[in-house]
Protein backbone atom coordinates (compact mmCIF):
# COMPACT_ATOMS: atom_id res chain seq x y z
CA UNK A 1 0.00 0.00 0.00
CA UNK A 2 1.41 3.43 -0.93
CA UNK A 3 2.63 5.70 1.80
CA UNK A 4 0.14 8.23 3.13
CA UNK A 5 1.10 11.84 2.50
CA UNK A 6 1.42 14.16 5.46
CA UNK A 7 -1.65 16.24 6.26
CA UNK A 8 -0.33 19.67 7.33
CA UNK A 9 -3.66 21.47 7.89
CA UNK A 10 -4.47 20.23 11.44
CA UNK A 11 -0.89 21.06 12.44
CA UNK A 12 -1.25 24.57 11.06
CA UNK A 13 -4.55 24.91 12.95
CA UNK A 14 -2.83 23.88 16.16
CA UNK A 15 0.09 26.29 15.70
CA UNK A 16 -2.31 29.16 15.01
CA UNK A 17 -4.42 28.16 18.01
CA UNK A 18 -1.42 28.29 20.36
CA UNK A 19 -0.56 31.80 19.21
CA UNK A 20 -4.18 32.98 19.59
CA UNK A 21 -4.58 31.45 23.05
CA UNK A 22 -1.23 32.85 24.22
CA UNK A 23 -2.31 36.30 23.04
CA UNK A 24 -5.66 35.87 24.81
CA UNK A 25 -3.89 34.87 28.03
CA UNK A 26 -1.64 37.92 27.88
CA UNK A 27 -4.59 40.25 27.19
CA UNK A 28 -6.80 38.80 29.94
CA UNK A 29 -4.00 38.85 32.50
CA UNK A 30 -3.28 42.49 31.66
CA UNK A 31 -6.75 43.93 31.13
CA UNK A 32 -8.95 41.73 33.33
CA UNK A 33 -6.80 40.13 36.06
CA UNK A 34 -9.84 39.13 38.12
CA UNK A 35 -11.45 37.26 35.23
CA UNK A 36 -8.08 35.73 34.36
CA UNK A 37 -7.65 34.51 37.97
CA UNK A 38 -11.03 32.75 37.90
CA UNK A 39 -10.38 31.27 34.45
CA UNK A 40 -7.24 29.41 35.51
CA UNK A 41 -8.57 28.04 38.81
CA UNK A 42 -8.96 24.33 39.48
CA UNK A 43 -12.14 22.98 37.85
CA UNK A 44 -12.46 26.21 35.91
CA UNK A 45 -13.02 26.49 32.14
CA UNK A 46 -9.33 26.15 31.30
CA UNK A 47 -8.85 22.94 33.24
CA UNK A 48 -12.02 21.37 31.87
CA UNK A 49 -11.06 22.35 28.32
CA UNK A 50 -7.75 20.57 28.85
CA UNK A 51 -9.59 17.51 30.14
CA UNK A 52 -11.89 17.39 27.12
CA UNK A 53 -9.02 17.97 24.68
CA UNK A 54 -7.18 14.91 25.99
CA UNK A 55 -10.38 12.81 26.22
CA UNK A 56 -11.32 13.57 22.62
CA UNK A 57 -7.72 12.97 21.49
CA UNK A 58 -7.84 9.60 23.26
CA UNK A 59 -11.07 8.66 21.47
CA UNK A 60 -9.75 9.68 18.05
CA UNK A 61 -6.50 7.79 18.54
CA UNK A 62 -8.56 4.78 19.70
CA UNK A 63 -10.53 4.95 16.48
CA UNK A 64 -7.30 5.12 14.46
CA UNK A 65 -5.95 2.14 16.41
CA UNK A 66 -9.12 0.15 15.77
CA UNK A 67 -8.83 0.82 12.04
CA UNK A 68 -5.16 -0.25 11.90
CA UNK A 69 -5.17 -2.87 14.67
CA UNK A 70 -4.21 -5.60 12.17
CA UNK A 71 -1.12 -3.66 11.06
CA UNK A 72 2.39 -4.01 12.42
CA UNK A 73 2.83 -4.68 16.12
CA UNK A 74 4.76 -1.46 16.62
CA UNK A 75 2.04 0.62 14.99
CA UNK A 76 -0.82 -0.89 16.99
CA UNK A 77 1.17 -0.58 20.23
CA UNK A 78 2.03 3.04 19.42
CA UNK A 79 -1.54 4.06 18.55
CA UNK A 80 -3.03 2.30 21.56
CA UNK A 81 -0.33 3.88 23.73
CA UNK A 82 -1.27 7.35 22.44
CA UNK A 83 -4.93 6.70 23.25
CA UNK A 84 -4.24 5.38 26.74
CA UNK A 85 -1.68 8.11 27.42
CA UNK A 86 -4.13 10.87 26.49
CA UNK A 87 -6.81 9.31 28.71
CA UNK A 88 -4.34 9.11 31.59
CA UNK A 89 -3.43 12.79 31.17
CA UNK A 90 -7.13 13.71 31.07
CA UNK A 91 -7.89 11.90 34.33
CA UNK A 92 -4.78 13.30 36.00
CA UNK A 93 -5.96 16.79 35.03
CA UNK A 94 -9.15 16.43 37.08
CA UNK A 95 -7.47 14.38 39.84
CA UNK A 96 -9.48 11.30 38.89
CA UNK A 97 -12.76 13.00 39.75
CA UNK A 98 -11.86 13.78 43.36
CA UNK A 99 -13.33 17.28 43.34
CA UNK A 100 -16.15 16.20 41.05
CA UNK A 101 -17.39 13.47 43.40
CA UNK A 102 -15.96 14.90 46.67
CA UNK A 103 -14.41 11.64 47.85
CA UNK A 104 -11.60 11.50 50.39
CA UNK A 105 -8.15 10.66 48.95
CA UNK A 106 -6.05 7.80 50.35
CA UNK A 107 -3.53 8.74 53.03
CA UNK A 108 -0.60 8.54 50.61
CA UNK A 109 -1.95 11.37 48.48
CA UNK A 110 -2.88 13.51 51.48
CA UNK A 111 0.67 13.32 52.83
CA UNK A 112 2.92 13.10 49.75
CA UNK A 113 0.89 15.15 47.24
CA UNK A 114 1.33 18.85 47.98
CA UNK A 115 -2.13 19.54 46.49
CA UNK A 116 -3.69 16.80 48.66
CA UNK A 117 -5.36 15.42 45.54
CA UNK A 118 -5.55 12.06 43.81
CA UNK A 119 -3.05 12.51 40.99
CA UNK A 120 0.31 10.94 40.36
CA UNK A 121 2.13 13.87 38.75
CA UNK A 122 2.05 15.96 41.93
CA UNK A 123 3.78 13.18 43.86
CA UNK A 124 6.91 14.01 41.88
CA UNK A 125 9.30 16.87 42.54
CA UNK A 126 8.33 20.17 40.88
CA UNK A 127 11.44 20.20 38.69
CA UNK A 128 10.77 16.64 37.56
CA UNK A 129 7.16 17.49 36.65
CA UNK A 130 8.26 20.50 34.63
CA UNK A 131 10.96 18.47 32.90
CA UNK A 132 8.43 15.76 32.00
CA UNK A 133 6.02 18.23 30.40
CA UNK A 134 8.86 19.96 28.57
CA UNK A 135 10.09 16.58 27.31
CA UNK A 136 6.58 15.79 26.06
CA UNK A 137 6.34 19.08 24.18
CA UNK A 138 9.85 19.09 22.74
CA UNK A 139 10.32 15.34 22.34
CA UNK A 140 6.99 14.40 20.77
CA UNK A 141 6.03 17.71 19.18
CA UNK A 142 9.36 19.08 17.93
CA UNK A 143 12.15 16.50 17.76
CA UNK A 144 10.06 13.49 16.66
CA UNK A 145 8.54 15.08 13.52
CA UNK A 146 11.85 16.72 12.57
CA UNK A 147 13.91 13.57 13.08
CA UNK A 148 11.28 11.60 11.11
CA UNK A 149 12.36 13.61 8.05
CA UNK A 150 15.96 12.41 8.29
CA UNK A 151 16.52 9.58 5.76
CA UNK A 152 17.94 7.02 8.22
CA UNK A 153 15.33 7.63 10.92
CA UNK A 154 12.50 7.76 8.39
CA UNK A 155 13.62 4.46 6.88
CA UNK A 156 13.59 2.85 10.32
CA UNK A 157 10.09 4.25 11.08
CA UNK A 158 8.87 2.82 7.78
CA UNK A 159 10.27 -0.60 8.66
CA UNK A 160 8.42 -0.74 11.99
CA UNK A 161 5.23 0.63 10.42
CA UNK A 162 4.96 4.08 12.02
CA UNK A 163 5.21 5.68 8.60
CA UNK A 164 3.08 4.07 5.92
CA UNK A 165 -0.65 3.83 5.38
CA UNK A 166 -1.32 5.38 8.80
CA UNK A 167 -0.01 8.86 9.62
CA UNK A 168 1.28 8.41 13.17
CA UNK A 169 4.07 11.00 13.23
CA UNK A 170 3.15 14.65 14.01
CA UNK A 171 3.22 16.91 10.96
CA UNK A 172 6.02 19.43 10.58
CA UNK A 173 3.31 22.11 10.51
CA UNK A 174 2.59 21.38 14.19
CA UNK A 175 6.23 22.00 15.25
CA UNK A 176 5.81 25.81 15.66
CA UNK A 177 2.86 25.23 18.00
CA UNK A 178 4.72 22.75 20.20
CA UNK A 179 7.85 24.93 20.16
CA UNK A 180 5.81 28.00 21.15
CA UNK A 181 4.16 26.04 23.97
CA UNK A 182 7.59 24.94 25.25
CA UNK A 183 8.89 28.52 25.04
CA UNK A 184 5.91 29.86 26.99
CA UNK A 185 6.41 27.16 29.61
CA UNK A 186 10.10 28.02 29.99
CA UNK A 187 9.30 31.75 30.19
CA UNK A 188 6.25 31.34 32.49
CA UNK A 189 5.01 34.93 31.99
CA UNK A 190 1.62 34.69 33.73
CA UNK A 191 0.10 33.31 36.91
CA UNK A 192 -0.62 29.58 36.40
CA UNK A 193 1.04 29.57 32.98
CA UNK A 194 1.29 25.80 33.33
CA UNK A 195 -2.50 25.52 32.96
CA UNK A 196 -2.31 27.18 29.56
CA UNK A 197 0.59 24.99 28.46
CA UNK A 198 -1.32 21.85 29.46
CA UNK A 199 -4.20 23.05 27.27
CA UNK A 200 -1.73 23.66 24.42
CA UNK A 201 -0.50 20.09 24.81
CA UNK A 202 -4.05 18.75 24.76
CA UNK A 203 -4.83 20.62 21.56
CA UNK A 204 -1.54 19.42 20.08
CA UNK A 205 -2.43 15.76 20.56
CA UNK A 206 -5.99 16.42 19.41
CA UNK A 207 -4.89 18.05 16.15
CA UNK A 208 -2.24 15.39 15.53
CA UNK A 209 -5.00 12.79 15.88
CA UNK A 210 -7.10 14.78 13.41
CA UNK A 211 -4.23 14.61 10.91
CA UNK A 212 -4.62 10.82 10.86
CA UNK A 213 -8.01 11.20 9.17
CA UNK A 214 -8.06 9.54 5.70
CA UNK A 215 -8.50 12.78 3.73
CA UNK A 216 -6.82 16.16 4.06
CA UNK A 217 -10.09 18.10 4.09
CA UNK A 218 -11.58 15.57 6.49
CA UNK A 219 -8.61 15.93 8.82
CA UNK A 220 -8.94 19.70 8.97
CA UNK A 221 -12.71 19.70 9.41
CA UNK A 222 -12.55 16.99 12.09
CA UNK A 223 -9.75 18.74 13.96
CA UNK A 224 -11.55 22.07 13.74
CA UNK A 225 -14.80 20.57 14.97
CA UNK A 226 -13.04 18.85 17.86
CA UNK A 227 -11.35 22.12 18.86
CA UNK A 228 -14.71 23.89 18.91
CA UNK A 229 -16.30 21.06 20.92
CA UNK A 230 -13.41 21.22 23.39
CA UNK A 231 -13.73 24.97 23.93
CA UNK A 232 -17.52 24.82 24.31
CA UNK A 233 -17.37 21.82 26.66
CA UNK A 234 -14.64 23.47 28.72
CA UNK A 235 -16.71 26.62 29.15
CA UNK A 236 -19.94 24.74 29.93
CA UNK A 237 -18.75 21.95 32.23
CA UNK A 238 -18.08 24.10 35.35
CA UNK A 239 -21.72 25.24 35.25
CA UNK A 240 -23.04 21.71 34.74
CA UNK A 241 -21.24 20.14 37.70
CA UNK A 242 -23.86 19.75 40.48
CA UNK A 243 -23.31 21.35 43.87
CA UNK A 244 -23.23 19.18 46.96
CA UNK A 245 -24.79 21.68 49.33
CA UNK A 246 -26.39 19.56 52.02
CA UNK A 247 -27.27 21.70 55.01
CA UNK A 248 -25.16 19.54 57.34
CA UNK A 249 -22.01 20.00 55.25
CA UNK A 250 -22.49 23.75 54.90
CA UNK A 251 -23.09 24.16 58.63
CA UNK A 252 -20.07 21.99 59.43
CA UNK A 253 -17.84 24.05 57.12
CA UNK A 254 -19.06 27.26 58.75
CA UNK A 255 -18.20 25.93 62.21
CA UNK A 256 -14.82 24.67 61.12
CA UNK A 257 -13.71 27.84 59.33
CA UNK A 258 -14.62 29.91 62.38
CA UNK A 259 -12.69 27.48 64.60
CA UNK A 260 -9.66 27.70 62.28
CA UNK A 261 -9.88 31.50 62.21
CA UNK A 262 -9.89 31.54 66.00
CA UNK A 263 -6.81 29.30 66.00
CA UNK A 264 -4.99 31.64 63.63
CA UNK A 265 -5.78 34.57 65.91
CA UNK A 266 -3.52 33.14 68.56
CA UNK A 267 -0.06 34.65 68.41
CA UNK A 268 1.83 31.39 67.95
CA UNK A 269 -0.27 30.52 64.91
CA UNK A 270 -0.28 33.94 63.27
CA UNK A 271 0.10 34.19 59.50
CA UNK A 272 2.15 36.59 57.35
CA UNK A 273 1.51 38.93 54.42
CA UNK A 274 1.27 37.23 51.06
CA UNK A 275 0.41 33.78 52.42
CA UNK A 276 -2.08 31.90 50.25
CA UNK A 277 -1.81 28.19 50.80
CA UNK A 278 -3.53 25.10 52.06
CA UNK A 279 -3.84 25.08 55.85
CA UNK A 280 -2.10 21.69 55.93
CA UNK A 281 0.82 23.14 53.95
CA UNK A 282 0.95 26.11 56.35
CA UNK A 283 1.07 23.79 59.34
CA UNK A 284 3.87 21.77 57.75
CA UNK A 285 5.84 24.84 56.65
CA UNK A 286 5.57 26.91 59.83
CA UNK A 287 5.61 24.25 62.50
CA UNK A 288 2.11 24.88 63.86
CA UNK A 289 1.44 21.17 64.29
CA UNK A 290 -0.58 21.54 67.49
CA UNK A 291 -3.23 23.35 65.48
CA UNK A 292 -5.06 20.08 64.83
CA UNK A 293 -5.53 19.72 68.59
CA UNK A 294 -6.92 23.24 68.97
CA UNK A 295 -10.44 24.57 68.40
CA UNK A 296 -10.64 23.11 64.90
CA UNK A 297 -9.50 19.68 66.04
CA UNK A 298 -11.77 19.68 69.07
CA UNK A 299 -14.81 20.07 66.83
CA UNK A 300 -13.98 16.85 65.00
CA UNK A 301 -14.64 13.94 67.32
CA UNK A 302 -15.94 11.02 65.22
CA UNK A 303 -13.66 8.33 63.82
CA UNK A 304 -14.65 9.24 60.27
CA UNK A 305 -13.45 12.79 60.88
CA UNK A 306 -10.01 11.76 62.12
CA UNK A 307 -8.33 12.00 58.72
CA UNK A 308 -10.03 15.31 58.00
CA UNK A 309 -8.73 16.59 61.32
CA UNK A 310 -5.17 15.50 60.62
CA UNK A 311 -5.08 16.96 57.10
CA UNK A 312 -7.37 20.00 57.48
CA UNK A 313 -9.98 18.91 54.95
CA UNK A 314 -13.42 20.46 54.62
CA UNK A 315 -16.66 18.40 54.60
CA UNK A 316 -16.23 17.88 50.83
CA UNK A 317 -12.78 16.35 51.51
CA UNK A 318 -10.92 19.26 49.92
CA UNK A 319 -8.24 21.34 51.68
CA UNK A 320 -9.04 24.39 53.77
CA UNK A 321 -7.05 27.46 52.69
CA UNK A 322 -5.51 30.41 54.54
CA UNK A 323 -5.06 33.73 52.72
CA UNK A 324 -3.36 36.83 54.13
CA UNK A 325 -3.43 39.99 52.04
CA UNK A 326 -1.69 43.25 52.98
CA UNK A 327 -1.99 46.57 51.17
CA UNK A 328 -1.70 50.26 52.16
CA UNK A 329 -1.18 49.45 55.82
CA UNK A 330 -4.20 47.13 55.99
CA UNK A 331 -3.97 43.44 56.82
CA UNK A 332 -6.78 41.02 55.91
CA UNK A 333 -6.56 37.30 56.60
CA UNK A 334 -9.24 34.67 56.24
CA UNK A 335 -9.66 30.90 56.19
CA UNK A 336 -11.95 29.40 53.58
CA UNK A 337 -13.37 26.32 51.89
CA UNK A 338 -14.28 26.04 48.21
CA UNK A 339 -17.83 25.30 49.34
CA UNK A 340 -20.56 23.13 47.78
CA UNK A 341 -19.48 23.61 44.16
CA UNK A 342 -15.84 22.65 45.03
CA UNK A 343 -14.47 25.59 42.99
CA UNK A 344 -12.66 28.71 44.21
CA UNK A 345 -14.45 32.01 43.78
CA UNK A 346 -12.69 33.89 46.61
CA UNK A 347 -10.34 36.77 45.88
CA UNK A 348 -7.61 38.46 47.90
CA UNK A 349 -10.16 40.68 49.66
CA UNK A 350 -12.44 37.93 50.94
CA UNK A 351 -14.73 35.02 50.17
CA UNK A 352 -17.09 35.15 47.19
CA UNK A 353 -19.60 32.90 45.46
CA UNK A 354 -20.48 29.87 47.57
CA UNK A 355 -17.05 29.71 49.22
CA UNK A 356 -17.36 29.42 52.99
CA UNK A 357 -14.89 31.33 55.16
CA UNK A 358 -14.15 33.25 58.32
CA UNK A 359 -11.99 36.33 58.88
CA UNK A 360 -8.98 36.11 61.19
CA UNK A 361 -9.61 39.06 63.52
CA UNK A 362 -6.66 41.35 64.18
CA UNK A 363 -4.43 39.70 61.61
CA UNK A 364 -0.90 41.07 61.61
CA UNK A 365 1.95 40.54 59.16
CA UNK A 366 3.95 38.38 61.55
CA UNK A 367 4.68 34.70 61.81
CA UNK A 368 5.64 32.94 64.99
CA UNK A 369 7.18 29.53 64.69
Amino acid sequence: MPERLENPLPGLLFSLLVLLLAAAAWWLNTAFPGAYFQLVQEDGPLEWATFWAFVLASLVWLRVWFKHRTGSGWLTFYLLGLSCGCLLLAMEEISWGQRLFAYQPPETFLVANYQQEVNLHNLADTRLRKAALMLLLVGYGVMFPLFARLPFFRSWLQKIGLIGHAVAVPAVASVPGFAAAAAVYAWYPWYNTGEWVELFAGFGFLCCAGAAWPTVAGGLSRAGALVVVTLVAGAATPWLVPTLDTADRVLQAQRETHALAADFQRKRLRSRCGVHMRVYSFVEAYGARRMAESGFGADLVSDTDLQRKQHFLDPWHLPYWIRHHCRDGESVAFVYSFGPDRRRQSTSSGTAGDDIGAVVAGAKPLTSR
